[in-house]
């Protein structure tokens, strides 16, 4: 599992929501990483910008699952129309990842 996800998980309230986008490049089948990309020129090489250490692929819908979330994924297009993505500068074929975080479960007869 992610660290970075299991923290997000461990800090978003129950029933909270995470939102995530990310740079996805839709030709991979797995999320790139490489520890030894360390330079700002060689991460925007490998990873399209300087400050970040992987380059995700569709797989981060089972990496936000995997942390405890119930995923959907929303494409901008279909979802929201032209008019929503052009207001709104969204860019049409990304792919918007909602987590929810589960909801306390309270045991029965705690609110009797």
């Amino acid at each position: 599992m992610s660290a970075p996800l299991a923290e997000l998980h461990r800090v978003i309230a129950p029933g909270g929501l995470l939102l995530a986008m990310v740079p996805l490049d839709l030709g991979r089948a797995e999320t790139y990483e490489d520890a030894s990309v360390t330079t700002p020129a060689a991460r925007e090489r490998e990873f399209w910008q300087h400050d970040h250490v992987r380059l995700y692929a569709p797989d981060i819908e089972q990496r936000i699952r995997d942390a405890g979330f119930a995923v959907e994924v929303v494409r901008p297009r279909p979802a929201f129309g032209e008019e929503a993505i052009s207001r709104y500068a969204l860019r049409a074929d990304d792919w918007v990842f909602l987590g929810r975080r589960p909801a306390i479960r309270q045991p029965r007869g705690a609110n009797a």
